[in-house]
């Protein structure tokens, strides 16, 4: 059952930095409702969107990067049964990934006002 919490917790993290990487030098190339960073902000114009897929590549493989080192850290140092620590590893997770967005908008306004 430890391989599966292993696996489990740093799936998230993982999917950050896949993510984050392939934003950052492959963005998908026109605003669509599929897939991508889509909010209003980015959708305006091909250049918002390009630069959003940018900085929330740079986010996001640094900031899954960070998560991957401290979850694993946390995994060996922490003596918490496998279970509750996992349910926190994901709490954070989520709140890492959804940091993320006021971010990206914060420097999408200041860039095409």
């Amino acid at each position: 059952m430890g391989l599966f919490f292993w696996i489990f917790d740093l799936l998230m993290p993982s999917v950050m930095v896949f993510f984050g990487l392939l934003f950052r030098s492959h963005p998908p190339p026109s605003i669509n409702w599929v897939y991508g960073y889509r909010t209003s902000r980015s959708m305006k114009s091909l250049e918002a969107w390009d630069y959003a897929h940018r900085r929330l590549g740079r986010l996001w493989t640094v900031l899954g990067i960070m998560l991957f080192c401290s979850i694993a850290a946390s995994k060996l140092l922490i003596p918490l049964p496998e279970e509750q620590l996992s349910l926190y590893h994901v709490g954070i997770g989520m709140l890492v990934m959804l940091a993320s967005i006021p971010l990206v908008e914060r420097d999408l306004e200041r860039r095409f006002r």
